[in-house]
Parts: structure tokens; C-alpha cells; sequence
């Protein structure tokens, strides 16, 4: 079997750790290894000893670690027993023993003994007092199992010692001169050297490196990522019609290189060294190196994302609601905004995140929220509302995403959007074929105005002369009636305006006359009148029910108090009508 020790790392010899040879393997094991002729005590006491001198300064003197000899043993590591760089080091440096004090060896009638002298002729041998014989310390610790050719096992000095010395100073002369010996050289030399001198060694030399390598990267991105954020906080474009490729800093701007790259520029000419150097420097040439491609940018929108994400479920304690409402982008796909609702000293409303919505059935939303909320790292079981349009899709009594999220999580409460509840009932409320012709007719004469530039301008002209405190009329708004009621206040004020301008109008276009005819129509004036008026006491309710701490409390004893004052307005219709054409004359 190969031993491991061939194939572990420089740095795996820093750690202290004994492994056991059993008769199934290897395998780690925390008892020291017994070997012939040393007691478990005795290894016991080798471990403590040289735990001891761990901490000792290595010198270049050898014997400078002054452990016993029968306490460190070269032959400790044959079987992958590892010790310490204290341990190494000891056995390195241990002195040679003394002739009288080494056993006679009887070999085909010759008594030997082995020779001290020879380990001062080889430094790399060193005798074994476990095993009796010589071994070379950097081929057992630094060596493998093969080496000779056709990857022969070893034998003799690396896997078993020499207890034979007629021929001593032959084998040890090959061994001297063998590749895997030299390699193994190579090894103890470049050890004892990081031993010394801890500052020298390759892992710690790589690791600083790394670490001014990427203290110089955070650096230089710092100027790239606030650009972005610049640019996001003003709602500016990144992108232009060819943003790629390196930025060329000797030009003033260059069209058509969007607002990321023209800001770059700008800031790099305005002196920021960092950015200069990263745009400018000579290994940094292609776009990624820049750090300024598109897929950076994607890339850093996304972790600015998920950072701002973080910031806001960090307030988030307790339970919680979840608003949701799905809409179509301007690419053609439905889009679900998820809005987190939850109380932190006071009430806190926060966007969370776009989801592509590829399922709109009631299933498909339910499980797109349970898992857009638990990506969000939210425990859904904490949900307590769940606040929805009036939809089918998410408000359905059997199939609805609210029913069948209540089937999982019974505490959630789902609730109707009470603003869209008073929009609602507003739509209904003007299903009058006056109230809607009105506003039909005064959605003709904006779109009249406003689609020639040039009528545009001579209408503008014409409020300018006059003593009118707004400048231009405002458009209808397509979803919420009760926001409708700016549009009808600016077009009564401008009504005379109107009239003139139309007049004008006349004669370059004979719409304008269709549509003096239709504002002169008293059916339109008294219309406007009563719009305006009812556009008027639903302002606040709506406004109140839109903020994030409504009261519904107060909104609701509001809605009391204009129902009451609409119920009066219709017990007194004479008067109440009289008031109103008399406005509308």
C-alpha cells in the first residue's frame, strides 16, 4: 500500500497528528504507536517532551533542541506516524551515538557494528535505536514508498534500516546518488528553512499576497460600485448604445457610451487615482479586468440588491404581512411586487422584490409568494395578512391564491385592498352616461392638445399670458377615479383658456370646433361640476387609505360622515342643483 506521507503537503507536517497502522489499514487513531522495544508509557512521554520544546527557537547550531535520544526515533515515522516540526527538527539534529554504546552485529561470522563517522560523511543518516540500523531521515519523512525504476518499492533506508554494514559504504554511496533521494533532499532543506524563518514559509508568502491582492481589488472597485449606486439613486440609466470595450480616458465623452461609462470618465479625469489606474493600467485592458463590463454591473445591481434586502428583513421581528399585486413590464412580462408590512417602533412598509410570475392561476401565485417569501429567508408560518386586489386569481373563495395559502397557514388573514375597495366603488358610482361622456369629453380635448407639438406651444403661450396659477392641464389617471380630481380642477380653471384656444383652432383643424361645441354643452358643464364635486369629498378617504399608517378606524368614520352629507345633498337635491348650475352657468 502507498503511504500517504508521499503525497501530503509541506504544511500537513505542522500539525500534530499520530496515525495508526491496524490490520485493516490505516486509519487515525489518538493512541502514540507502539513499536518494538518502547512501551505505550515511553511513546507517551516522547509526545509530552516534545511538546514541550515546541515553542523553543530553531537555530541554525545543530543541537540547539536537546531532547534524549530514546525519546525521538527515526524510525517513529515508517508506518505514517507524523509528529511535530519540533519533533523533525530534533531528530535532524540529533547527534550521532557513541561506537560503545551500539550492538555488535553477527553477519556470516563478522561481527560489525554501525559507524558514527558515517553520519558525519551522510548528514541524512541517522541510527534507529528502536530498530537497530541506519535510515535516511529525508527519504522517511519526505519520501515515498517508490522510487527506483518501474517504480520499485523501496527498501533499505526508507522502509527498513540497515543492519548489515560489509557493504555500508556502497549502499550508502547509491543511495546518495538516487533521483528520489535528491528530490527528498530538496524537501528537509526547503522545511528546515521555513522552520527558521516562519516569514519565508510559501503558504504564508501566498496568503499575504492573496491578502494585498484583494485589498488592492476592494479598493480600486470602491469608485466602480459608487457610480452605480449614483446612478440608481437618480434614477439614470447605466447603459448607452455601445457600452463595451476599454474606456479611453484622452476624450472628453464619446455618444452612445451611456451615463456608467461617461460618470467613469468624468471622475477618473476629475483626479480619482484609483479609477485611473484601473481603467488605465496595462494588465487591466480587456472588460473584465476593468471591472466596468455589463455582467460586472448586473452582478453588483444584484448585491446591492440583496445587501438593501438584508438591511430591511433585519428590522423584521415577529409577524408580519405581505402585500402582493401583479403588473405587466414594459417587455411583456407579468411581474409580482412583493411588500413586506410589519411593525418596528412604528409601522414599516418596504419593497422587497420583482418576481417573474410564469403561473397566474390562483395555485401558481400561491406557491410563487410562499416561495418568494421564504427565499427572502421569512418564516411563512409567521405571516399573519395577506393584502390583495379584488382579482379571482387572488381573492377567489375555492381556488384563489388567498384560499389556498389559508389551507396551508390557517392564521393568515387575506385582505381585499380597501383603497382598491373605494375605487371600486367610485368606478360603479359614476356608471352615469353624463358623469362618463364628461369625462370622455375632457380625455379628447387633452389628447387634442397635447398630440401636436405645435398646439402644445401655442396653448402653453396662451396660459402664460393669463393670470392661471398652473401652467398645463393634467391627464386623466387610468386606474384610481378618486385621482381624476386634479385633472378636473385644472380644466375648469383653464375652461375659458380652452374655449379661445379651440376657437383658434377652428380654423386649422375642424375637430377643435366639434369639441368647442361639446365643453359649451350644458350637459358637459353641469356634469363637470358634479364630478368635481363628488372627486372632491373622496380625495382624503382615498389619499389616508394609501398612506402606510391609515387609520381604518378614521378613514371609516370619515366614509360615515360623506355618506351622511351625500344622503343630504339628495334629500335637498333642488338646492343642492341649484348650486351646481349655477357654478356650471
Amino acid at each position: 500500500m502507498k503511504r500517504a506521507g508521499s503525497e501530503r503537503k509541506i504544511t500537513s507536517f505542522f500539525k500534530t497528528k499520530v496515525i495508526q497502522k491496524s490490520d485493516d489499514g490505516d486509519h487515525d487513531s489518538n493512541e502514540p504507536e507502539k513499536h518494538p522495544g518502547t512501551s505505550t508509557s515511553t511513546a507517551v512521554e516522547a509526545d509530552v517532551a516534545v511538546k514541550e520544546h515546541e515553542d523553543e527557537e530553531l537555530s541554525s547550531t545543530p543541537g540547539t533542541l536537546t531532547l534524549p535520544a530514546a525519546l525521538v526515533d527515526v524510525a517513529s515515522f515508517i508506518g505514517n506516524k507524523v509528529a511535530t516540526d519540533a519533533k523533525i527538527m530534533a531528530i535532524i539534529y540529533q547527534k550521532a551515538p557513541s561506537a560503545e554504546s551500539l550492538p555488535l552485529c553477527d553477519v556470516g561470522g563478522h561481527r560489525r557494528r554501525f559507524q558514527p563517522s558515517w553520519c558525519s560523511t551522510y548528514p541524512w543518516l541517522k541510527y534507529s535505536q528502536l530498530n537497530k540500523g541506519g535510515y535516511c531521515i529525508a527519504c522517511v519523512v519526505f519520501g515515498g514508498d517508490t522510487g527506483r525504476l518501474g517504480d520499485q518499492r523501496l527498501g533499505i533506508l526508507v522502509l527498513k534500516p540497515m543492519c548489515k554494514y560489509r557493504k555500508a559504504t556502497e549502499v550508502l554511496n547509491n543511495h546518495n546518488a538516487c533521483g528520489y533521494h535528491a528530490a527528498a533532499m530538496s524537501k528537509i532543506e526547503g522545511f528546515v528553512d521555513t522552520v527558521r524563518n516562519p516569514t519565508r514559509a510559501v503558504d504564508t508568502m501566498l496568503h499575504s499576497k492573496r491578502k494585498e491582492q484583494v485589498e488592492t481589488n476592494r479598493r480600486l472597485l470602491v469608485p466602480v460600485i459608487e457610480t452605480i449606486l449614483f446612478c440608481g439613486r437618480n434614477m439614470l440609466p447605466l447603459r448607452g448604445h455601445r457600452d463595451d470595450g476599454p474606456l479611453d480616458l484622452s476624450v472628453l465623452s464619446k455618444t452612445g457610451e451611456g451615463v456608467f461609462r461617461a460618470l467613469l470618465r468624468y471622475r477618473a479625469q476629475g483626479g480619482d487615482s484609483d479609477l485611473t489606474h484601473l481603467l488605465t493600467s496595462s494588465v487591466s485592458r480587456t472588460r473584465i479586468s476593468t471591472l466596468i463590463s455589463k455582467t460586472i454591473q448586473n452582478e453588483l445591481i444584484n448585491i446591492t440588491g440583496i445587501l438593501v434586502q438584508e438591511e430591511i428583513l433585519a428590522g423584521v421581528s415577529g409577524v408580519y404581512a405581505v402585500l402582493m399585486d401583479e403588473t405587466t413590464d414594459v417587455s411583456g412580462k407579468e411581474q409580482a411586487t412583493i411588500i413586506i408590512r410589519h411593525v418596528k417602533e412604528d409601522v414599516k412598509e418596504d419593497f422587497l422584490a420583482f418576481v417573474h410570475a410564469h403561473d397566474l392561476t390562483g395555485e401558481g401565485l400561491a406557491q410563487l409568494l410562499i416561495h418568494a417569501v421564504e427565499g427572502l429567508s421569512l418564516e411563512m408560518s409567521k405571516c399573519r395578512g395577506l393584502g390583495f386586489d379584488g382579482a379571482s386569481a387572488m381573492m377567489g373563495k375555492f381556488r384563489g391564491c388567498a384560499a389556498i395559502i389559508m389551507q396551508q397557514y390557517p392564521l393568515v388573514k387575506p385582505i381585499h385592498c380597501f383603497s382598491h375597495r373605494l375605487n371600486l366603488v367610485l368606478t360603479k358610482a359614476c356608471d352615469v352616461k353624463e358623469v362618463k361622456l364628461t369625462l370622455q369629453t375632457l380625455n379628447e380635448v387633452y389628447n387634442f392638445i397635447h398630440s401636436s407639438n405645435m398646439r402644445t406651444l401655442r396653448f402653453t403661450k396662451l396660459v402664460k399670458l393669463s393670470s392661471a396659477k398652473r401652467e398645463k392641464l393634467v391627464p386623466l389617471c387610468p386606474t384610481r377615479w378618486v385621482e381624476r380630481h386634479d385633472a378636473v380642477l385644472v380644466f375648469i380653471e383653464f375652461l375659458p383658456l380652452i374655449a379661445i384656444f379651440l376657437e383658434d383652432e377652428m380654423k386649422l383643424d375642424a375637430n377643435a370646433g366639434l369639441l368647442l361645441a361639446e365643453i359649451r354643452d350644458p350637459r358637459f358643464l353641469v356634469g363637470l361640476v358634479v364630478a368635481e364635486s363628488v372627486l372632491a369629498h373622496m380625495l382624503q378617504p382615498s389619499r389616508t387609505l394609501q398612506k402606510k399608517e391609515g387609520d381604518l378606524v378614521c378613514v371609516y368614520a370619515l366614509i360615515r360622515e360623506i355618506g351622511t352629507l351625500f344622503s343630504k345633498f339628495r334629500a335637498d337635491a333642488e338646492e343642492y342643483f341649484h348650486a351646481v348650475f349655477v357654478k356650471a352657468k
